[in-house]
């Protein structure tokens, strides 16, 4: 069970024994706590508290052992807890963003070369990675808790797809053009199965059966105003995974893998101060087969202020819709549908030193979407402190 928090432990104990100049070596450790309730509907009420621990270690090997424009990292995850999703929900998307199965897990571990300067050169890197970090992400969706704002749904439910709190084998190359950048990664096939035979993540097979994932991102940005801020973000990609994949009406398999696409755009349409500081907005949608796949498209929008009160907190509103394949299985009579959620959140700025808290609200229709279940009313206050 330790194996994983020792491995990176020791990481840091020799990074810190060689290192001979001041920011060679950054250690993080991360916690965030969260109780939530569901208040009406959904499966049935109740309350659980979730958390957290996310330890982090960069080392820069240019500093420790001279390699020109080298970073070294690695990570240990510990969700534990009760899951409002599984326990009192049982939506679809998952309420929590930090929801995951309870075990000490080593997460990601790669190296990383730079090729020129920065907005202007090439990046590898390379080793145990999850794609959700760096591919699809939306920088203003990211205040959000609900886990539909993180990884589109149509991704998420395929389990066999390095995203949290999975990590497979895998290599990025990104291409930096100041307002362009490539994008581009292959993965192991099925890091699904870490969780039933790899636990703690310590291992990294591969494997011809399970295929590979690849995806391509390109994304187009505006140039950085003199508060280094870029006002607009655009990104489209795609992915293919060349697995076999099940038919969700039978017993057949797609031996042609599966794959899909996303679009994804934000911008700040109001200025109210320095840097950041005013409303912006975002939008991302994204499609799959609905033969093999459970969630066929969805589409989310939303706006977030950020300095309504005060230097770095931040209001956000946000609404997802995922659509359901008409192909899969009714279930009691009911057809697949969609499910629907609405989320209000507030972030505060930072409290006391290395703290946030941040209450939240959410509203889900249809929660599940392939059963009949009242719309569920989930609120609930979430705390983060780091070091």
């Amino acid at each position: 069970m330790i194996r994983a928090a020792a491995l990176v432990f020791l990481i840091a104990l020799i990074a810190n024994a060689r290192a001979q100049t001041a920011g060679a070596v950054k250690p993080e450790l991360i916690y965030t706590g969260e109780v939530f309730g569901n208040l009406g509907g959904g499966f049935r009420r109740g309350a659980i508290y979730e958390g957290l621990l996310d330890a982090r270690l960069t080392l820069d090997l240019e500093k420790l052992a001279g390699f020109r424009e080298t970073t070294l990292f690695a990570s240990a995850l510990y969700p534990h807890g009760e899951s409002l999703t599984q326990n009192y929900v049982h939506d679809f998307n998952v309420a929590s963003n930090i929801d995951a199965y309870d075990t000490l897990r080593l997460n990601e571990v790669w190296i990383e070369k730079d090729f020129g300067g920065k907005n202007d050169g090439v990046s590898v890197r390379a080793g145990k990675l999850a794609f959700d970090t760096e591919f699809f992400v939306s920088e203003a969706g990211g205040v959000f808790i609900n886990s539909c704002f993180g990884e589109p749904a149509t991704i998420g439910q395929v389990s066999t797809f390095p995203t949290y709190p999975l990590t497979a084998p895998g290599v990025r190359v990104e291409i930096d053009r100041d307002t362009w950048i490539l994008r581009a990664g292959a993965f192991s096939g099925n890091a699904g199965e870490e969780l039933r035979n790899n636990k703690h993540g310590l291992r990294f097979g591969l494997s011809a059966q399970d295929g590979a994932l690849f995806l391509g991102e390109i994304n187009w940005r505006t140039p950085e105003d003199a508060d280094k801020v870029r006002r607009a973000v655009v990104k489209l990609g795609g992915y293919y995974d060349s697995a076999e994949f099940p038919d969700i009406r039978d017993a057949t398999v797609h031996r042609h893998g599966n794959y899909g696409a996303y679009f994804s755009a934000e911008g700040q349409v109001l200025r109210t101060g320095t840097g950041n500081r005013g409303v912006t907005v975002f939008s991302r949608a994204s499609v799959a087969p609905d033969n093999r796949n459970i969630a066929t498209w969805y589409l989310e929008t939303g706006g977030v202020y950020t300095g309504l009160f005060y230097q770095g907190d931040t209001l956000g509103l946000g609404a997802n819709y995922t659509k359901m394949s008409d192909e899969f299985p009714a279930k009691n009579g009911v057809p697949a549908h969609h499910e629907t959620i609405l989320e209000l959140t507030y972030q505060s700025a930072e409290i006391a030193h290395h703290l946030r808290i941040q209450p939240d609200f959410q509203y889900v229709w249809n929660p599940g979407g392939t059963t009949r279940a009242a719309d569920a009313i989930i609120a609930g206050l979430r705390f983060v402190l780091w070091y």
